[in-house]
């Protein structure tokens, strides 16, 4: 993914390469020390597609029933509950770290390869807790595989409303999602960065296009190229806060 990024910031600005940015660019520019690429400065915005909650959640056999009831686990068996994730880095870890930090509790680090690793590893009990992006371990909740305590977003997601937010349920909440996006290369003209986004803005409009962007839990964005700039300085802004704090580097 990152040499693909390399590829697209180095592209013509004509309108004919564009790049589909995740949150993770943004945060590899605080991971790693030499990335190869700015997602700022390298980059034109042109839409936010779909925010993506992340969905904590634990095995139904767990005896946590809440987000409170498994911190109260947690803090009873220091160091001996684990979480899975993506691996080092990955959004999964991220906010696992940070759920760690914002309540104090001591658990173990298993990364796997993805997010389908974590579900298969809490449906078979292997671990007790993730926190994958919610298209993998939507329909395993929905199903009663998979027992959901929280999203990660700052608003309940409108596919399970029911599930409250880290930010409800922790004093020292926080949100953090991951995101689709659209971009072109610098330097490409604004009159091609509107011709671009017009159709996606159409689009926005029918029911089935937005139905299939959110029937995996996440939520259609697909904000004006301006809008989506002042979103993406704030999500810089925030990536590099919590890298800062959580001490965490690939490199």
């Amino acid at each position: 993914m990152r040499w693909l990024a390399c590829v697209a910031a180095r592209a013509a600005p004509d309108g004919y390469t564009l790049m589909l940015p995740t949150s993770s660019h943004v945060l590899n520019k605080f991971l790693y020390t030499r990335l190869g690429y700015d997602v700022a400065k390298d980059f034109v915005p042109i839409t936010m597609i779909t925010r993506i909650p992340s969905l904590m959640v634990v095995p139904p056999s767990s005896p946590a029933r809440s987000v409170a009831e498994f911190v109260a686990l947690a803090k009873a068996r220091p160091g001996k509950l684990n979480y899975g994730s993506g691996g080092f880095g990955s959004l999964a870890h991220l906010s696992a770290e940070a759920f760690r930090l914002a309540t104090g509790i001591d658990y173990v680090h298993v990364p796997y390869k993805g997010a389908p690793d974590i579900v298969l590893g809490l449906i078979g009990n292997q671990i007790d807790v993730g926190f994958p992006t919610m298209p993998t371990p939507f329909r395993p909740a929905q199903q009663g595989q998979l027992r959901a305590l929280a999203v990660s977003s700052a608003r309940r997601a409108r596919a399970m409303p029911e599930v409250p937010t880290l930010r409800e349920t922790l004093s020292d909440g926080f949100a953090l999602d991951a995101w689709l996006a659209l971009a072109a290369p610098a330097g490409t003209p604004a009159e091609m960065v509107a011709r671009l986004f017009a159709p996606l803005a159409e689009a926005a409009k029918d029911t089935a296009f937005r139905d299939l962007l959110t029937n995996d839990g996440s939520e259609i964005v697909l904000n004006t190229p301006a809008d989506f700039a002042a979103v993406l300085h704030d999500e810089i802004a925030t990536g590099q806060s919590l890298v800062k704090r959580l001490g965490v580097k690939l490199d």
